[in-house]
């Protein structure tokens, strides 16, 4: 069910980040597929972060995929389909908690924000830097 809650959040967010309207369908597949694989960590027994670390390398490459076949930027679909992966709860609650002087509790949502959003980047630099590096060996290939 995560899938399609992401599918349709990314959706929402390809239509806000003005998406051509033939390119909506797959800014919301990417979301989907990541959401689909974030539910299936959490209910194979993963934490939360390591969850968003698989949820991110493959939405991240589910967008790079799409991008060349479509001949348009990944970012046009991974913006869209990371967003909704984004931890504002735990920043919401960190505050909270350094408002309310409970800094260990600060402490600890704090660390699972950071946790989580240095997964949510990972992943993206992970499969990003990957497929540039094919790239750059197949236009060195060619060349010679």
């Amino acid at each position: 069910m995560s899938g399609l809650y992401a599918f349709l959040a990314s959706l929402g967010f390809a239509v806000l980040f003005n998406v051509p309207k033939n390119r909506l369908f797959y800014a919301g597949l990417a979301g989907g597929i990541g959401g689909s694989v974030y539910g299936f960590a959490l209910y194979c027994g993963s934490s939360e972060t390591i969850a968003l670390l698989y949820a991110s390398i493959s939405l991240s490459m589910v967008s790079e995929i799409m991008a060349r076949l479509l001949r348009c930027p990944s970012t046009m679909f991974l913006i869209s389909a990371l967003i909704p992966f984004v931890p504002g709860g735990g920043a919401y609650y960190t505050v909270l908690s350094i408002i309310e002087k409970n800094n260990e509790l600060a402490l600890h949502y704090g660390l699972s924000v950071i946790a989580q959003a240095g997964a949510i980047v990972l992943g993206c630099v992970l499969v990003t830097g990957a497929f540039a590096m094919i790239r750059s060996f197949e236009i060195h290939r060619h060349k010679a």
